[in-house]
């Protein structure tokens, strides 16, 4: 049967925690560590059971196991308390497994420390670090005659390491340093030899365009200067040789001179026209503005009320006298008709009345017209004398 020890993940600081030490959990960098740790147990084996202390710190722990290992049951052991026996602890367990199951422990130290020992039988200086896990290989229970260490997984480390948890000494630290820091100078060497190769290469590859750059234009040039040979030795060529008063030869073959590009003249310049003379327009005669007459003040006309004659004093009624009796009437002759009377001359207008000078009046009031006489009136028409009168 196999039997893993596992001890719990970091913890909170006691001197920061006010509360009791049992109630201490796990901080945030000790629960992400050991879930990594777990991942890395669950490659190597399993436990059928899983036994925990009743301390915080102890049963998160174990709930982290559990759930790397793909279960969610986990048993609490007050024999795993950090103070216990480890011959208890192991008769505790052995009452609840059966035949050829494994368990893992979740404790505390020294508790832990000091089983690891006693199931190792090795007298030598042992460590158990805050969330590593120890194998032991055991033949039975509760007398673990012929345990064996078989691996020890290390917090940070994804594979075990053989052998129990020993405390190294300090010349093997030191060599295990030494070792560390060369092998990280030869790897910073071996990156920067390649840093070093990787620039040559590009500088050559640079160098190696440039050249061909150069040589392109090299031989341009030289193809140029051929040309040029070429035209001028044309040229000689064609030429009539000196004091000769035969022409070229016409099997010669002549270079055709360059035909010229017409020549256009180039019109002069017109002078500008000359400006057009200025028609001078007689000029019309300012329009006079109209003659307004001064208006002449006109009196207003006064208008006189009528005034009502003081009001009689009213008398006191006076006694009515009596009705006279009634007269019969007497019998009255037939008159002449009257002769037709002449009628009056037109009358002459009435003067108009007297114009009363008011006194000055404001410049902005406006003057009253006076008022009109009335007209005449025309005399009545004579009646046709018919002789019926008489």
């Amino acid at each position: 049967m196999r039997l893993f020890v596992v001890r719990h993940g970091i913890a909170a600081d006691p001197a920061d925690f006010k509360g009791p030490d049992g109630s201490r959990p796990l901080t945030g960098k000790g629960r992400k560590r050991f879930k990594r740790t777990a991942k890395a147990f669950a490659r190597q084996d399993t436990p059928a059971h899983i036994f925990t202390s009743p301390l915080v710190r102890a049963v998160q722990t174990a709930e982290l196991l559990a759930r790397g290992c793909g279960t969610d049951e986990v048993e609490v052991l007050e024999e795993l308390l950090p103070d216990g026996p480890p011959a208890k602890l192991l008769a505790a367990v052995h009452a609840r497994l059966k035949k050829g199951e494994s368990a893992a422990l979740v404790g505390h130290d020294p508790q832990l420390t000091l089983l690891v020992a006693h199931l190792a039988g090795t007298s030598k200086d042992l460590e158990l670090m805050k969330g590593a896990i120890v194998c032991v290989e055991l033949p039975s229970l509760p007398e673990p005659k012929g345990a064996v260490v078989q691996w020890t997984l290390w917090p940070k480390e994804k594979e075990p390491r053989d052998g129990p948890p020993i405390v190294k000494s300090e010349k093997e630290l030191a060599a295990e340093a030494a070792a560390a820091e060369e092998k990280k100078r030869a790897k910073k060497a071996e990156k920067k030899a390649a840093h070093e190769k990787k620039k040559a290469e590009k500088e050559a590859a640079k160098a190696q365009k440039r050249h061909e750059k150069e040589a392109h234009a090299k031989a341009r040039e030289i193809a140029r200067q051929r040309a040029a040979q070429k035209r001028k030795q044309k040229t000689k060529e064609a030429r009539p040789p000196a004091g000769s008063a035969k022409g070229p030869d016409p099997k010669r073959r002549v270079a055709k001179p360059r035909r010229s590009l017409p020549v256009r003249s180039v019109p002069a310049a017109k002078p500008p026209p000359a400006p057009a003379p200025k028609i001078e327009r007689p000029k019309r005669p300012a329009a006079k503005p109209p003659s307004v007459k001064p208006a002449t003040a006109k009196p207003p006309v006064q208008i006189v009320k009528p005034v009502a004659p003081p009001a009689k004093p009213v008398a006191p009624p006076k006694a009515v006298a009596p009705l006279p009796k009634p007269v019969a009437p007497k019998p009255v002759a037939p008159k002449p008709a009257p002769q037709a009377a002449k009628l009056p001359s037109a009358p002459t207008p009435a003067s108009p009345p007297a114009q009363v000078q008011p006194k000055s009046a404001p410049a902005s009031a406006t003057p009253l017209k006076p008022a009109e006489p009335a007209p005449p009136k025309p005399a009545p028409a004579e009646a046709p004398d018919d002789g019926s009168s008489e």
